[in-house]
């Protein structure tokens, strides 16, 4: 408590030119009063030194602690994210979870950094200064000390009441930041609809819902910070009036009541920043509750104990009475079964909403099913190292996602640890070599932006199947992979997808039949089952969906009540 010395020392001056001498000063041998004073003033500019040093040394602890704690938690709340279940990430906006790794992060960090050591500082002051005047007189002590109970339930009265109000301001904060995020990661899909006055005008209302938040809470919180300094201000007056009447009753002496003067003094000093430091205090409280309830989420798909080495994994899989739904009563797949053999060519193939591709988030582990067991080579899913899983399956999709970043990089992420001739062998199987060289500016190190925004449809899908082809896998899934190209694009990409699915277990799953007729078998799906299955002849000669389905996208506008007719009587 070195900020409480110089005030002992300014006492001590006092006394000694009010006295003209000190008696503990003689004995040290500093006899005359010049001497004394002398000496006083040395160690109070010592004293002060080292008041300015000891603050440094603490601010600067503080600061350390708090970009530890911004770090540690900011990695491991990330790393928490990374390994949360999917079904829980697609209910939740990538705004508010931003928010929580971003500001409110950033939040606890401030507060660590400047308002707690404030705060701590005041509450040992007020201790300290509690013990020192019970020493100097008992009543005094009391009169500190008995006020510190109810300081402390005030308090947690105060927290109570305020704390819905910084709730709601974080949650309007997750609003504002939700709007950001999709306006700039569609604004050109903004700019094409000519919105951008509407989303000015939305993100006004969402700022402006922020701000009216953040004052009603910045109000409350000011009201009742307002109300404790007052508390700690009529404590103050009475411990000083009675510090009056014992010092003029002879009850205290004139240095004793010099000491509580200061003291009271310093006291009310550290009281200035109150109503800012008790809004930091808030703040990072709700912040570190968002925090909190993100780590505590729990983690539903744990990894299984067995290993499945890819270069072992033959590609057998095998859904035994499988049964999932997203929601109760609404069953996706029922009692859903299939065998499909190591090195199969495999087509899925219905309407949209009949369980094609929830069975690829199932083989992925996505999602755990929720009656029955998935097999990889003879072996339940649910056993297996998650990494072994996912890394034994690759996975092109319409729904190519690019990072923002070099073609290279993209390129890479389908392993890490490959060279940078693995990554160009790599391109030229998918036929992206060329385009990548003699197209892009810079090669392999251009940038591509988010999303790969400045490359066509097409050259995005050759670099998410290069970066497929890369990873090398023993399983291979095409989901609507060249759905959203054109025809001489498509055919393009398939010729290459036909390569790379040689020698690996392949499920293809389209709309158009064109793409899959050559599969060593084809599955239709309806309602979560398997109704018709076989090779491309043979289910034309059934006469039934698939056949219907194939005679409709040839141009057979008859076709599609037939498929409606046949639909009704499975």
């Amino acid at each position: 408590m070195f900020n409480l010395l110089p005030t002992v020392m300014l006492v001590l001056i006092i006394r000694t030119v009010t006295s003209g001498s000190n008696s503990v000063l003689v004995r040290l041998g500093f006899v005359g009063l010049r001497s004394q004073l002398l000496f006083l003033g040395s160690a109070m500019l010592l004293i002060q030194s080292l008041d300015l040093l000891m603050e440094y040394v603490q601010r600067k602890t503080w600061r350390d602690l708090a970009r530890s704690i911004e770090h540690h938690t900011r990695v491991e709340t990330f790393a928490h994210v990374q390994q949360l279940d999917p079904a829980y990430l697609e209910n939740q906006s990538s705004g508010r979870l931003m928010h929580i790794l971003y500001d409110d992060i950033g939040q606890v960090h401030r507060f660590f950094e400047s308002g707690i050591n404030d705060l701590i500082r005041a509450a040992m002051i007020f201790v300290t200064l509690g013990m020192i005047f019970l020493f100097l007189a008992p009543s005094l002590g009391l009169l500190a000390l008995l006020f510190q109970p109810l300081l402390i339930r005030f308090g947690r009265y105060i927290q109570q009441q305020i704390a819905p109000y910084y709730r709601e301001v974080g949650d309007k904060t997750d609003e504002l930041s939700l709007l950001l995020t999709n306006n700039l990661a569609g604004l050109s899909t903004v700019k094409r609809f000519t919105a951008e006055d509407f989303e000015v005008q939305r993100l006004t209302v969402a700022s402006e819902s922020v701000w009216q938040h953040n004052i009603r809470a910045v109000d409350r919180s000011s009201a009742y910070a307002s109300l404790m300094r007052f508390m700690f201000l009529g404590n103050a007056a009475a411990v000083l009036t009675l510090a009056s009447i014992l010092a003029s009753s002879g009850g205290l002496s004139l240095g004793a009541f010099l000491l509580v003067a200061g003291f009271t003094g310093t006291l009310l000093a550290q009281l200035r920043g109150m109503d800012e430091n008790y809004d930091f205090y808030k703040r990072s409280t709700a912040s570190a509750e968002r925090i909190l309830h993100l780590l505590e989420t729990p983690i539903s798909i744990r990894s299984g104990p067995k290993a499945l080495p890819p270069e072992q994994v033959r590609g057998d899989i095998t859904l035994d009475h499988v049964c999932f739904q997203y929601h109760p009563d609404m069953d996706v797949l029922k009692d859903f079964s299939l065998r499909i053999e190591a090195q199969e060519s495999l087509a899925l193939v219905g309407a949209t909403g009949c369980g094609k591709t929830t069975f690829v988030k199932l083989l992925l582990r996505f999602y755990d099913v929720a009656a029955g067991t998935i097999y990889v080579d003879g072996v339940d899913i649910r056993e297996l190292s998650l990494n072994d899983l996912r890394t034994a399956i690759g996975v092109v999709s319409q729904d190519v996602y690019l990072f923002h970043g070099t073609v290279y990089d993209n390129i890479l992420y389908g392993r890490r640890d490959a060279s940078r001739n693995d990554v160009i062998m790599a391109a030229r199987a998918t036929e992206a070599h060329d385009f990548i060289i003699n197209q892009l500016p810079q090669g392999y190190d251009t940038i591509i932006g988010e999303r790969g925004q400045k490359l066509s449809g097409g050259q995005q899908q050759r670099l998410a199947i290069a970066r497929v082809v890369l990873m090398n896998p023993p399983i291979l899934i095409l989901d609507e992979a060249t759905s959203a190209l054109d025809n001489e694009t498509e055919a393009a990409i398939k010729q290459s997808l036909d390569r790379i699915a040689h020698n690996r277990t392949t499920i293809t799953i389209a709309h158009r039949l064109s793409t899959i007729y050559n599969a060593d078998r084809i599955c239709v799906m309806d309602g979560g089952r398997i109704i018709e299955q076989g090779r491309h002849d043979e289910l034309l000669s059934l006469d039934g969906i698939y056949a219907a389905l194939w005679r409709m996208q040839a141009g057979d506008v008859g076709s599609k009540s037939r498929i409606a007719t046949l639909e009704e009587r499975i």
